[in-house]
């Protein structure tokens, strides 16, 4: 979808210091608790929100000249101390710095081989192979799905719930 754009810009050096640690602080708020919820969660991420790809359980693009990362080094904020730790969870290992520190930004397909996306589908067939990995999840039973998933990422959300307001507090959006 042309146009759109990642919740990142708009919040750079420019930007007054309680409306970057606002949106920053409730964008923590919003990414981080899938990664810790009981259930399963349903999101549509369209055009850009590198972090809510990062914190999916499904994560499927559609093809085509789309961009996908977080580009928040490059427009001079520090990525807070969530962002880090989703993209170090989520992304390949060998891509992690290039994706994180160094602001690299990918197509979809890009995307999929270094962790962003699991998959992609044409962008006729997105809705359709969406809706197809939702029902194979929706198999798996509860309550060993929500039991694992929280296994699996508890580290990564103490980790965030730990540190988050210690890192709000210092975040400063730009560079010094």
């Amino acid at each position: 979808m042309r146009g759109l754009r990642s919740g990142g810009h708009g919040l750079g050096p420019g930007a007054c210091p309680e409306a970057r640690h606002g949106r920053c602080g409730a964008h923590a708020r919003h990414v981080h608790p899938p990664a810790s919820h009981r259930d399963r969660l349903h999101r549509p991420c369209a055009g850009g929100g590198g972090l809510l790809l990062l914190s999916a359980d499904a994560r499927i693009g559609a093809e085509g000249e789309f961009k996908i990362g977080l580009p928040e080094v490059a427009i001079r904020m520090t990525l807070p101390i969530f962002g880090v730790e989703l993209a170090r969870d989520r992304l390949a290992r060998n891509h992690l710095t290039a994706a994180v520190t160094q602001a690299r930004i990918y197509n979809p397909v890009e995307a999929a081989l270094v962790g962003y996306l699991d998959q992609t589908a044409p962008a006729e067939r997105l809705r359709e192979t969406a809706l197809a990995r939702a029902r194979e999840l929706a198999l798996l039973p509860q309550p060993a799905f929500r039991n694992t998933k929280l296994k699996e990422r508890s580290a990564t959300v103490k980790l965030i719930r730990d540190t988050l307001m210690e890192d709000l507090r210092t975040f400063d959006g730009a560079t010094r």
